[in-house]
């Protein structure tokens, strides 16, 4: 039974409380937040055995043998690094840190403590997901010439809130645009772009409200788009030089893929499920420490390092810049 504990009370931590109770082999064990009230009426809601008032004493609770950081943006360096000193394994929301060199210190100090560490990009868990990587894998489309994917919507004028608070990590980019990146990613096999071209609009705190990236590789070209005030369909889909895969109901959580080969028929895998879809993610985390695994292959920190890499480009070429970026 992998015992997780919960770093945070907000609405993710919520959505991913309830798919930790729903998975086989988990146990939702302890929460911890920097306010007790907030951790005790947390714990009375999903009936949780622990209810630290800090973080720290989340961390350096022995019964816990994993931590979900579920804290904003701005704080998973400084959150995930506390977890991982106190031995313990980490899936840390996404965007997993502000910048690559935060990335790369967490993966390291994660390898070197033999502990388990990845990024809770649960789209890449999702069944019509894998589906697709395995069409990809197998070469259905042939060489992958082209992908795109955009999602945004119009977010409350709240300078305070973590959407848009810069301090937090706050806009379009962190937010939603690393769901289109990573898409981007997992279509070209993780590759390293070439070539970023990239622009954004900001709002009046300097948070960026839209961000458009172009990604040049070898093989083509992958477009991702990403706003807080626009809204945008979240579509998706990957073209190569045989056929294309279209990701139906949203390319996040898709439920429905379907593959266009040349000279055949359209090949459609459908998935339903009828929770969040965090779920798939967790049972992957626990299968992978159970085994002795340091990481997911469906998400590898190495992966993640790569997009914190392009982000940091994206935000070089926009002048996006956040006030922990010196860390």
């Amino acid at each position: 039974m992998l015992r997780f504990g919960i770093m945070g009370t907000g609405k993710i931590a919520h959505t991913m409380a309830g798919a930790i109770m729903r998975t086989a082999g988990t146990e939702l064990y302890a929460v911890g937040s920097r306010n007790t009230d907030s951790a005790q009426q947390f714990a009375r809601t999903y009936n949780i055995s622990r209810a630290h008032g800090s973080y720290e004493a989340l961390c350096a609770d022995d019964n816990v043998d994993i931590v979900y950081v579920a804290t904003p943006h701005g704080r998973h360096y400084e959150d995930a690094s506390l977890a991982l000193a106190g031995g313990k394994h980490v899936l840390c929301e996404k965007a997993f840190t502000l910048n690559a060199n935060q990335a790369r210190a967490l993966a390291d100090r994660a390898r070197e403590n033999n502990l388990f560490l990845c990024e809770a990009m649960w789209t890449r868990f999702i069944p019509a997901t894998k589906k697709a990587s395995l069409w990809l894998r197998e070469g259905r489309i042939g060489e992958v010439r082209f992908a795109s994917a955009e999602l945004g919507f119009v977010a409350a004028p709240d300078f305070s809130h973590r959407l848009l608070n810069l301090d937090l990590g706050g806009g379009a980019l962190l937010d939603v645009g690393v769901y289109a990146l990573a898409f981007i990613s997992y279509a070209f096999g993780a590759q390293k772009p070439r070539e970023v071209k990239a622009g954004s609009r900001f709002f009046a705190n300097g948070a960026d409200s839209m961000t458009t990236a172009l990604l040049g590789y070898d093989t083509g070209w992958g477009s991702a788009g990403c706003s807080l005030d626009t809204r945008m369909d979240c579509r998706g889909i990957i073209c190569g030089t045989r056929g294309r895969i279209e990701f139906h109901d949203n390319f996040m959580a898709p439920r429905r893929v379907v593959l266009h080969a040349d000279d055949a028929a359209p090949e459609e895998f459908t998935f339903g499920f009828d929770h969040s879809g965090h779920e798939f993610q967790i049972a992957a985390c626990a299968q992978a420490i159970a085994a002795g695994r340091p990481e997911c292959v469906e998400m590898p920190a190495g992966e993640t390092v790569l997009i914190m890499e392009t982000i940091d480009e994206i935000k070089r070429l926009t002048g996006l810049k956040y006030p922990q970026d010196g860390v």
